[in-house]
């Protein structure tokens, strides 16, 4: 586990949060850098001096902030390993700030490893990301004249999303699936239990055209099955199907009016059947309307198969009403 001595302001660091605490400057703590530089030889009076990290070998971010002291400011800072081609330890960092009104940015704080205990950051060469986070803090005089500058590449942390989210106006999620399949924890919207009539409930929901996610148990009256069953269940407004599984075999069941029918050990292919069933009947009625309409005979009446064998590069192409191109 990496460890880091207490960090210490540099001379420049010293005499800026001084004027900031006597509301004669303000400045943005802007950016963090490191160093594989072992610098635990160097004398605090040293440290202070320095004007600059020694051969920087990455720029860190500043992705959130801690209220502490007063006088003393949080700052939570990360490293990435992507993009590194030699590994390293960093042995020091460098907080760097800017007085408001000058272009030049200084050296404001260091905080060195204690003695073999530096983070170690891998290349990138295995393409393993390695993320090193960590909060220094640093004496800032007055934090009404200081200012944290985040980075905006930088992964925000949990804490400042937070924060930030406070701020926000969310809009009202509670309507926003108007036409429910399931429940919104992806539990059945559609629960028959058992002092429920399956073949009553159905029947009302074979009323309302859409599809509903439905769990039946094998104690209500017309379940099917004396197990309990999960299934879907779709309608055209007059006629349900319902297509159900327990742990012991498939139930496909049909309602028509207020009668359920159940068929045991329905398979995908009789699904498939009672569908396509209810397709060709849809469209059976749809030919009738038109002929009672008088509608001209633009449109001929072919059987699935009389269709496909005219379309042959249609695949699975679904039509008993084929429009004659009159080209």
């Amino acid at each position: 586990m990496s460890k880091y001595n207490d960090t210490i302001l540099t001379n420049a660091g010293v005499d800026l949060a001084s004027r900031a605490a006597h509301g004669d400057a303000s400045f943005k703590i802007i950016r963090i850098e490191s160093t594989a530089d072992d610098l635990s030889s160097k004398t605090e009076d040293e440290l202070k001096a320095m004007t600059t990290i020694p051969n920087k070998i990455q720029d860190g971010s500043i992705v959130g902030q801690e209220d502490t002291a007063p006088a003393v400011q949080g700052i939570r800072l990360q490293f990435l390993n992507t993009g590194l081609t030699k590994s390293y330890s960093i042995m020091a960092m460098g907080v760097y700030a800017k007085e408001d009104g000058k272009e030049r940015e200084i050296l404001y704080a260091i905080t060195t490893a204690e003695k073999e205990h530096p983070q170690y950051m891998p290349d990138f060469a295995d393409k393993v990301t390695l993320r090193f986070g960590m909060t220094i803090r640093v004496v800032v005089g007055d934090k009404a004249n200081m200012t944290v500058v985040f980075d905006p590449d930088g992964l925000a942390t949990i804490k400042f999303v937070q924060d930030a989210l406070a701020n926000v106006k969310l809009p009202d999620m509670s309507s926003w699936q108007k036409k429910k399949v399931t429940n919104d924890d992806g539990s059945p919207l559609i629960k028959i239990g058992d002092t429920d009539d399956a073949q009553v409930v159905l029947a009302g929901l074979a009323k309302q055209a859409g599809a509903f996610s439905v769990s039946i148990s094998g104690k209500a009256k017309n379940a099917g099955s004396i197990y309990n069953m999960l299934g879907f269940c779709i309608s055209d407004g007059a006629t349900l199907a319902v297509n159900g599984i327990t742990a012991y075999g498939n139930f496909f069941g049909t309602v028509t009016g207020s009668t359920l029918k159940w068929t045991t050990g329905a398979t995908i292919a009789d699904v498939t059947k009672a569908t396509q069933q209810a397709i060709d009947q849809a469209k059976t009625n749809m030919l009738d309307e038109f002929k009672k309409r008088h509608v001209p005979s633009d449109f001929i009446n072919l059987t699935q198969s009389q269709f496909d064998a005219t379309n042959p590069k249609i695949v699975d192409a679904d039509y008993r009403i084929y429009e004659e191109d009159n080209n």
